[in-house]
């Protein structure tokens, strides 16, 4: 019923405004409440500023942009999780430094100029290949120039990430080196007779480092190529690594690879003071009597590396360390580093998985021909690398189902990208 009044009755005036208030809260109490999807903090998280929004919005849609290795767990501050890694590793060396005898300020300077040195002559110069092969190959056309293109491959969050990712690897190799340097002197207990006789007998009576001996003394060029290649195993470091900073087939695998990377040499620092030993060379000497004229890298290093250990167990107050030194054979990390790395190829191409598998069963043959390790040894290094590859790509899985294309009525997944993501942009 609507009132009707001429409008100089005020009563009249009174009681239709009633009636229309009424009339309206009867209207929006019969609406349906509608509750947002997502809330205000979730988008605030998820499209912390414009450009991850519209990364996000392509892959609502069904798009490819770079995938987070961190969905579940947003960073903070743009710290990421191998530079808190490298913190905490470093804070604990500096509180217990002055305790033990080696010197981590005499190593630091070196590692962090290799850590610079890694980062522009070795990342960044490969990198450079890419847009000067590109403008090489359209310079007829007058597209681009050169100097364009090498802006566009070197935005400066890119060379940051670089340069913040090779000093977190190399702090915790400052720490590693000198993890190694005090075995002898925190537990001088050696466990050489015991890997010996546990290699033995796992290998059902034979020993390994025997029969690798006797199969290559017959052939001299391979005990060449042999001592070349393991000796000088860093050139595989330092260009895998280089190929996981350069690729952009999936650029969200890079911060799990430098954790995952400083994880495996902090945990391998730890794990050889469970079983000290020294390794077949110098347990046993004269087993690698016959094959050690043709290995003359591997004979003049194994000579410094117990010389110094010697002056080191001598004197540890007043010895200087020096780089990569220590003898330490349980568990073979030369082993451990090329396994890692081969769990972590699978995801970039069958490719680059075989020849990296191809290298690691090279180096765990050569660690046995040069004497450095027992079999048992590169057993435990790939067991400890597949454990930090795991640890490392705990969230990866997850984020990689999130980014699959969306099927016909299901629900868009948003997700963020991470600092190494859009540095690979």
């Amino acid at each position: 019923m609507t009132i009707r009044c001429h409008d100089d009755n005020r009563w009249c005036q009174v009681l239709y405004a009633a009636e229309r208030k009424l009339a309206v809260s009867m209207q929006t109490s019969s609406r349906p409440k509608v509750q947002p999807s997502v809330s205000r903090a979730k988008r605030s998280i998820a499209f912390a500023d414009s450009d991850r929004g519209k990364e996000a919005r392509v892959a609502s849609a069904g798009g490819s942009p770079a995938v987070s290795a961190n969905v579940a767990h947003p960073r903070i501050a743009g710290v990421h999780s191998f530079e808190r890694l490298a913190f905490a590793v470093t804070v604990a060396g500096i509180c217990v430094a002055p305790w033990v005898p080696v010197n981590p300020s005499k190593l630091a300077v070196d590692r962090i100029c290799q850590a610079l040195s890694i980062a522009f002559l070795n990342v960044l110069a490969l990198r450079a290949v890419i847009p000067a092969t590109h403008w090489w190959r359209n310079r007829t056309k007058g597209e681009t120039r050169l100097l364009d293109e090498l802006k566009s491959a070197f935005p400066l969050r890119y060379v940051a990430y670089v340069v913040r990712a090779a000093l977190a690897v190399q702090l915790t190799l400052l720490w590693f080196c000198c993890l190694k340097y005090v075995i002898p002197w925190l537990r001088p207990t050696l466990f050489d007779d015991l890997l010996s006789s546990i290699d033995t007998a796992i290998h059902m009576g034979v020993n390994p480092s025997a029969l690798a001996v006797s199969l290559s003394q017959s052939f001299p060029t391979l005990l060449h190529w042999t001592d070349a290649f393991y000796v000088g195993y860093f050139p595989i470091l330092l260009l895998f690594f280089a190929y996981v900073m350069i690729q952009e087939k999936r650029p969200h695998l890079r911060d799990p690879f430098v954790f995952g990377y400083c994880l495996f040499w902090l945990l391998g620092g730890l794990s050889y003071f469970l079983l000290p030993s020294m390794g077949p060379i110098y347990h046993q000497p004269a087993l690698f009597e016959s094959i050690m004229p043709h290995m003359p890298l591997a004979s003049q290093l194994n000579h410094e590396l117990l010389v110094d250990y010697r002056a080191f167990v001598a004197a540890p107050w007043e010895h200087e360390p020096m780089l990569y030194y220590g003898i330490a054979a349980m568990p073979s990390l030369h082993v451990g580093a090329c396994a890692m790395f081969t769990c972590f190829a699978r995801r970039f191409g069958r490719v680059v998985f075989v020849i990296m598998l191809t290298l690691t069963t090279l180096m765990f043959v050569g660690s046995l021909i040069t004497g450095w390790h027992y079999a048992i040894d590169g057993y435990a290094g790939a067991l400890l690398g597949w454990l930090s590859y795991r640890i490392a790509m705990r969230d990866v899985g997850r984020s990689e189902i999130s980014a699959q294309p969306n099927r016909p009525g299901s629900t868009p997944r948003m997700f963020a990208p991470s600092l190494g993501d859009e540095a690979g942009g």
